[in-house]
């Protein structure tokens, strides 16, 4: 996987912003090679409003294994689930093919 100079300064940006122990916590996630399976655009999303899979699972009322199942694409979404999640983050229309279905149309 490769990732931009611009999201790396993004990325770096952002890490700046957590305390030391979450900084070094993440970034030993980051070395993680079953992170990038699943849903990328929804862990992304997840992870850049929330911080952490607890505090979405939190916010949008599930528990924290069905948060990391959805996210690692291990158990399909009904179509409320997705509504909840169009719902939670407020995306708008354009976003949602891409988020949910950019392996049907790849």
């Amino acid at each position: 996987m490769t990732i931009s100079s611009k999201a790396l300064g993004e990325l770096i940006r952002i890490l700046g912003t957590f305390p030391q122990k979450e900084r070094e916590t993440l970034l030993e996630r980051l070395k993680d090679p079953t992170l990038y399976e699943g849903n990328t655009q929804l862990s992304g999303l997840v992870l850049s409003k929330y911080h952490t899979i607890d505090a979405f699972a939190d916010a949008i009322g599930w528990t924290k294994k069905k948060a990391l199942r959805v996210i690692a694409n291990r158990t399909p979404l009904s179509h409320e689930e997705m509504m909840q999640i169009i719902d939670h983050f407020e995306l708008p229309p354009e976003t949602v093919t891409p988020l949910f279905f950019d392996t049907m149309f790849a």
